[in-house]
């Protein structure tokens, strides 16, 4: 997978704006027809009140003068924290803190400010309005004053029970130009909402509200899951303070709260050693650390340790100053690499991370280490020679999710070197060497995963139908595969050219099987092959794994070459890298290495 920075940053921010509409409905924007009534329905109104009556009453929710949630969010395989605080009518402060994101967003009178890393964004428009309108945890108790208009709407079923729906509009008025529709479904026996939609029921964003909780006399969910498209957001509320003594400085976005947690993340659940050096004497665990709330100075020391049951077998300590923020998400992330003798057992690693300076917060986590290597044995996915566009670089985009944090992206070349078809500039896609070249299955295994139908981009350096990345993550990979070799370990093979996918889901297929051809679909800044392996059959839920291929040769000297880094040239030999030579100056897999042309793919890394 390639990913243009300016792009990703860009999808990215929508997506935290999808995150932060999560914890209480997150209404969506649709337009109203004009002739729509300009009074509620008597009806839908008292379906509103008997769900108000449900959470407590008008009564204590008129009395209610704050409220504090705080728990966990899972979102993509990882977890985090996440708390709001209420000071009503008009006061809320929402924190988010995963290794994928980090951000507070804050809601004073009419201000709305968010910060992202260390930048500060003030909310205009319709985006403004919409944080307005969720000032309250229950706008409904506000409705003639917000000028909210009910309608009836149809009936579903929520977690199996019936549920009658409340169409919901709410005009910003003037300076905001937009119009806020969603449906809420009360359940029929309860009262109490049990799922808010984003427009009529049909829509793709959808809240579910679980297990509520009496405080105090007030009832509120204490689980609440966020779904768009194929994206889940859960969020789990472990603490709900009814009356909560919130500090008015809170209510700066400069200001960290007292009691804010340190959180500390890794790039995956399960580290693995992989070969450091060509004589294998030695191995490195790697990882990324997310520190989506950490003071990145010279006062905040991290440490990192690797274990033998109790005893230290390495350690190495550095200054967060190292820290850089994500291009796309502003989350400040740190590389680290440990280098371990091959002979030396290990099965944890250990990260602290220490503040300091005030509030002198502390987080330590832990993760376990593999000493194995993949136990598949795996020949290369393409017929042809390739050049390594990423792979296994901890300052590369890969490294920043768990399942693909030991992926390659490789540009395929011919035979005498060439990434480009007569010298050509990769203008368009037939300029690749490698498009529409076959790529195989690495090993045997079942088909548990096959898409198509993406279109390929264009024109290289330039990615269409970003609308699908919104929706569902794992179309960054295109057109895709994934095989499960039955050991626990999963091939994916990613960015295949439209219609040309040749397997389908339950295929058994054997060790250099035909699976599609290499495109420039999903993702992809050019045409190439992206190929990861993983413990695991889900996109962003499993565990990368290193990779060794048997069975090939750096492009240059002919020699072994088990680990494959970026800037190399890869060379398959034997059977599964016969081909007939399709493109020019294309020759057999055997033929005597020469030195690789100076042409490069236009690829971002």
């Amino acid at each position: 997978m390639i990913l243009p920075q300016n792009g990703l940053r860009a999808i990215v921010a929508f997506f935290l704006n999808l995150l932060m509409l999560a914890q209480d409905g997150g209404l969506g924007r649709v337009s109203i027809a004009q002739t729509r009534p300009r009074e509620s329905d008597a009806g839908a109104v008292a379906i509103v009140e008997r769900g108000l009556v449900a959470i407590g009453g008008r009564g204590v929710l008129s009395r209610l003068t704050s409220l504090a949630r705080t728990g966990t969010i899972r979102a993509e395989g990882q977890e985090g924290f996440f708390g709001e605080w209420y000071v009503l009518p008009s006061r809320r402060r929402v924190e988010l803190f995963y290794p994928q994101a980090g951000w507070i967003t804050v809601v004073d009178g009419n201000r709305v400010e968010r910060r992202v890393g260390g930048g500060f964004v003030t909310m205009q428009g319709a985006e403004r309005g919409e944080w307005l309108l969720r000032a309250s945890p229950w706008p409904e108790l506000r409705a003639k004053e917000l000028n909210i208009i009910y309608e009836l709407a149809g009936e579903i079923e929520v977690d199996g029970r019936r549920a009658q729906g409340v169409r919901g509009t709410f005009e910003f008025g003037p300076g905001f130009g937009e119009t806020v529709a969603w449906v809420d479904y009360y359940d029929c026996e309860s009262g109490r909402l049990a799922r808010r939609d984003d427009g009529d029921g049909a829509a793709v964003r959808s809240t579910v509200f679980e297990h509520y909780k009496e405080n105090a006399g007030l009832w509120t969910p204490s689980r609440i899951t966020r779904r768009f498209g194929k994206r889940e957001t859960v969020y789990e509320f472990k603490q709900i303070e009814v009356g909560a003594d919130i500090r008015a400085e809170w209510f700066n976005t400069n200001t960290r709260r007292t009691d804010e947690p340190l959180v500390v993340g890794i790039s995956a659940e399960k580290l693995h050693r992989e070969p450091f050096d060509t004589a294998m004497r030695y191995d490195r665990v790697v990882a990324r650390i997310a520190l989506p709330n950490a003071v990145c100075g010279a006062d905040t020391e991290i440490s990192a340790r690797i274990f033998d049951g109790a005893r230290v077998v390495i350690s190495q300590t550095v200054s967060a100053t190292t820290a850089r923020p994500d291009d796309a998400t502003g989350v400040p992330r740190l590389p680290l690499q440990l280098i371990i003798p091959s002979d030396e057992f290990a099965d944890r690693m250990e990260i602290t991370v220490i503040e300091k300076s005030p509030p002198a917060r502390k987080c330590t986590i832990s993760r376990p280490v593999d000493r194995n290597h993949n136990k598949t044995d795996l020949v290369f996915p393409l017929r042809m020679p390739a050049l390594v566009v990423a792979g296994h670089d901890l300052a590369e985009h890969h490294a920043r999710e768990r399942s693909q944090l030991y992926s390659y992206d490789l540009a395929g070349c011919d035979f005498d070197g060439n990434v480009f078809v007569d010298g050509a500039p990769g203008a368009k896609n037939e300029n690749y060497t490698g498009f529409g070249m076959e790529v195989i299955a690495p090993a045997p295994g079942k088909v548990v995963f096959a898409r198509d139908g993406i279109p390929d981009n264009e024109r290289p350096g330039e990615i269409g139908h970003g609308d699908q990345f919104l929706l569902d993550g794992t179309a960054i990979f295109g057109n895709c595969i994934i095989i499960d070799h039955g050991n626990g370990e999963f091939s994916l093979v990613g960015h295949l050219q439209k219609n040309s996918v040749a397997v389908k889901e339950g295929d058994a297929v054997e060790r250099g099987a035909a699976l599609g051809l290499l495109g420039n679909s999903g993702w992809s800044t050019a045409p190439h092959l992206h190929y990861h392996l993983m413990d695991g059959s889900k996109f962003f839920e499993s565990d990368g794994i290193p990779v060794r291929f048997t069975g090939v040769l750096e492009f240059q000297t002919g020699q072994r070459m088990p680990i494959l880094r970026t800037g190399s040239t890869a060379k398959p030999v034997g059977p599964t890298a016969l081909r007939p030579g399709s493109r020019p100056a294309s020759q057999p897999a055997e033929s005597k290495p020469v030195p690789q042309s100076a042409s490069k793919p236009a690829v971002e890394r």
